[in-house]
């Protein structure tokens, strides 16, 4: 602004200087009272003052434009140092919501014979089978409204997906688990097992399946559910399960 306001100003004075200089010449000839030589001169003093108005106005419009060029760039910036912070308080926030969170998982489960009135940890003919599963709140903080879906079922080997569909409302239990406390579930099988479900079981082909969902919301309302499936191992009747390749998830 400084170099192009000088240029401006010593272009007016060397218009203005010419003008005078003129206007000495027309008085020392006599012709001061020319009007039409009065008139020019003062055209041109016109012309010089409007040349001095427009070359400020315009340096006023440059500083103006570059003053909002550089107010809009220091509010985007400070737009940006918002969305940052609010961005990093987010990813803290749910970084302790992760780590405080209750975590219910599964991890195992027992299969039991009812025979007679008496558990026995191997399946017999003519018993019921028993399965029962162990969860542990392995968060921080309490897992609440704890409902538990759970249903023991005989399946082909390999079983269907969709054989593992739970029942439109089946029974379910609602509950609070602690941080680091455990608790038990269990079902049983509808119908009593068989000489040739025994020899199945024992062959593979054939297998008692455990199998459901739990369901809870952590203490800052989030819901989660822990999906579960589990069978007998081919046999061996010692009351133990493994878990399935598939069916098993922690959300």
């Amino acid at each position: 602004m400084g170099k192009a306001f000088v240029c401006a100003v010593v272009s007016v004075a060397i218009l203005l200087g010419l003008t005078v200089g003129w206007i000495a010449s027309i008085a020392v000839r006599g012709l001061a009272t020319d009007v039409t030589a009065w008139s020019v001169a003062g055209a041109v003093l016109t012309a010089a003052a409007t040349i001095v108005l427009v070359v400020v106005t315009a340096l006023l419009w440059r500083v103006t434009d570059r003053s909002a060029k550089a107010a809009d760039v220091s509010a985007s910036a400070a737009l940006r140092s918002v969305e940052i912070a609010t961005e990093t308080a987010k990813r803290t926030e749910d970084t302790a919501k992760r780590q405080l969170r209750a975590y219910i998982v599964v991890p195992g489960a027992v299969l039991n014979c009812d025979a007679g009135g008496s558990l026995r940890p191997y399946v017999v003919a003519g018993s019921r089978a028993i399965g029962t599963i162990e969860l542990v709140n392995t968060g921080q903080t309490p897992a609440l409204n704890v409902r538990v879906k759970i249903q023991i079922g005989l399946r082909s080997v390999p079983a269907a997906a969709e054989s593992f569909g739970l029942l439109p409302n089946p029974p379910a239990s609602t509950t609070v688990l602690g941080a680091g406390r455990q608790s038990r579930s269990d079902a049983v099988l509808p119908s009593t097992i068989l000489s040739a479900t025994i020899s199945n079981l024992a062959s593979g082909s054939e297998a008692i399946f455990l199998f459901g969902e739990i369901s809870y919301e952590d203490i800052f309302g989030e819901s989660h559910v822990t999906k579960f499936r589990l069978r007998n191992k081919s046999g061996v009747y010692d009351g133990s399960m493994t878990f399935s390749d598939e069916g098993n998830s922690i959300e």
